[in-house]
């Protein structure tokens, strides 16, 4: 038979495990039916989402999406990040992923491109990079865009019924501010 003071532990105990829990439950109720479900049909509704996925790792939302045809890859990333996700998720606790809904030839093309596009992106030479791209696109006869602002570097590729869209985040670096030792 248990003495008093053992009942009493064992009590505590158990109310720490269901508490826990409950707090646990709560969480993850709270997480899916007030932040990923809401975000993941205002996402369904804009024009220029085809699909969305919303996931969290390790403490982070990722949304994946799969875009419609847009004429402009930036102006789309920027308001489904401003008007939607941030309007649900804080603190900059998300990630964008764009899924490839590109082509083979898309898809080699872009390949093919990754040297001068980090070369271009790693240097900060984005008059340069866009210039190459140009020229590469089109030889091969693919409609290309880069767009940049202070965050990323946004790459459009489009051939025929297909596109590619990419984003690159730009690191954010401090810069020196004069003066010398």
């Amino acid at each position: 038979m248990m003495k008093n003071s053992e009942f009493k532990i064992f009590t505590l105990i158990i109310s720490l495990f269901v508490t826990f829990g409950l707090l646990l439950g709560s969480y993850n109720l709270y997480n899916e039916y007030m932040v990923e479900k809401p975000l993941t049909k205002e996402l369904a509704v804009m024009d220029t989402v085809k699909c969305a996925e919303i996931t969290k790792v390790d403490k982070v939302y990722l949304i994946q999406l799969q875009l419609e045809p847009v004429d402009n890859i930036q102006d789309s990333y920027n308001e489904i990040e401003a008007k939607i996700i941030n309007s649900r998720i804080k603190n900059d606790n998300y990630r964008i992923e764009i899924q490839d809904t590109g082509s083979k030839e898309l898809n080699h093309f872009y390949n093919d491109l990754q040297p001068v596009l980090y070369q271009g992106i790693s240097g900060q030479q984005y008059l340069w990079l866009d210039e190459q791209i140009q020229n590469r696109s089109s030889v091969k006869g693919i409609e290309s865009r880069l767009y940049v602002d202070e965050k990323r570097v946004y790459l459009q590729l489009e051939d025929a019924d297909s596109y590619l869209y990419k984003t690159f985040d730009i690191a954010q670096t401090p810069t020196n501010g004069g003066g010398g030792s």
